[in-house]
């Protein structure tokens, strides 16, 4: 307490840099705690934005086999990883249109939606 007192008192020489440095550590506490949250929030929205861009991909997709159009079978986008889709028909005349993407993690992704074209 007696120290605290001393680096506290204005009339001692050098306290104001002892302030300086202890508010200076206290910053650098607080960095060191909301810099790793902000990372992790910044990658958390690459990745909802990386699916937002899967499900986009899909939707134009299944609006091309609807309207029997060519589709791509590979999109690629500054920013985004590769985009694959696959079309496949099965014995009751159903499509299944997949959309397939790697990501943040390298982690093979897809989304699909199935169709009933007739």
């Amino acid at each position: 307490m007696k120290f605290l007192k001393k680096v506290l008192d204005k009339q001692n020489e050098g306290s104001i840099y002892l302030e300086i440095l202890l508010a200076f550590f206290v910053w650098l506490v607080i960095l060191s705690t909301v810099i790793p949250s902000f990372l992790h929030l910044t990658l958390a929205r690459k990745e909802i934005l990386i699916e937002h861009m899967g499900n986009q991909i899909l939707s134009r997709q299944v609006q091309k086999v609807i309207y029997d159009q060519p589709i791509e079978a590979s999109i690629q986008q500054e920013g985004y990883p590769a985009y694959y889709t696959v079309v496949q028909e099965n014995m009751e005349g159903m499509k299944e249109i997949c959309v397939y993407y790697k990501s943040m993690e390298n982690e093979e992704k897809h989304v699909c939606r199935t169709i009933n074209k007739q």
